[in-house]
């Protein structure tokens, strides 16, 4: 059986169809939640700094910039919410369990249930 150039063009075709998916961003419009305790606070992706002493009596500071946030400072022992650095895509999340304390961008679509790292 003789290759033809056809059957190249269509496996080819084949392969970028189905490798297309994973190479592509959820395109939903993303949403920034704060989640403090039981609470859960929408917040927008404006550039700011949002320090939760006052409101909320934790020693953490966050910082958000256009679509992406983070906790800029926070008391925890490990301060491995501090060193999740930026979220910026889908079900991205930094959480201080210490201080019950969540960042959560959360999509209006979502392609995949889950997709692991």
């Amino acid at each position: 059986m003789k290759i033809k150039p056809l059957d190249i063009i269509m496996v080819t075709l084949l392969v970028i169809i189905s490798i297309y998916p994973l190479f592509q961003k959820n395109s939903g419009k993303k949403h920034l939640y704060l989640l403090v305790d039981d609470k859960k606070i929408e917040l927008s992706f404006k550039k700011k700094i949002i320090d939760l002493k006052a409101s909320f009596n934790k020693n953490i500071i966050i910082e958000i910039d256009e679509k992406k946030a983070r906790i800029l400072k926070s008391n925890c022992p490990l301060q491995i919410c501090v060193k999740t650095g930026w979220i910026s895509n889908c079900n991205d999340a930094t959480v201080c369990i210490p201080n019950r304390v969540a960042l959560i961008i959360e999509c209006e679509e979502s392609e995949y249930d889950a997709i692991s790292k």
